[in-house]
């Protein structure tokens, strides 16, 4: 399990954490307009998996947002008043900067996750 720490009440883990505890999946829209020979990590930001916040990625985001079987899978990268990145569970519009779809659930609506360097 992840090395959990808390600053401000927020829990607080790194990148890699949070991809080896959550597992994000591939893009898989921007992975089928790719050409094969560029590897999944490069696809896109974070890893080939970040999701836009426009067009086609959107509506995939909102349609899984809206799914009961599928809502908790759903995380917003924002950008915090300190120009850093948070990563909240579930579908938010301000600040967004992408989202994030990950195999495993998050467990409360009021999940934050604040990416250390």
């Amino acid at each position: 399990m992840a090395n959990k720490r808390e600053k401000s009440g927020k829990f607080i883990i790194t990148e890699d954490e949070f991809f080896e505890q959550y597992k994000p999946v591939i893009n898989h829209i921007v992975r089928a307009e790719t050409h094969e020979n560029i590897a999944d990590e490069d696809i896109c930001s974070w890893s080939g998996c970040m999701y836009e916040t426009y067009q086609d990625e959107l509506a995939y985001i909102r349609k899984m947002a809206s799914s009961s079987k599928t809502k908790k899978k759903v995380w917003t990268i924002v950008e915090d008043d300190n120009g850093g990145q948070i990563i909240l569970a579930g579908l938010h519009l301000v600040n967004r900067m992408g989202y994030l779809i990950t195999e495993k659930s998050w467990t409360s609506e009021e999940q934050e996750v604040a990416i250390e360097d």
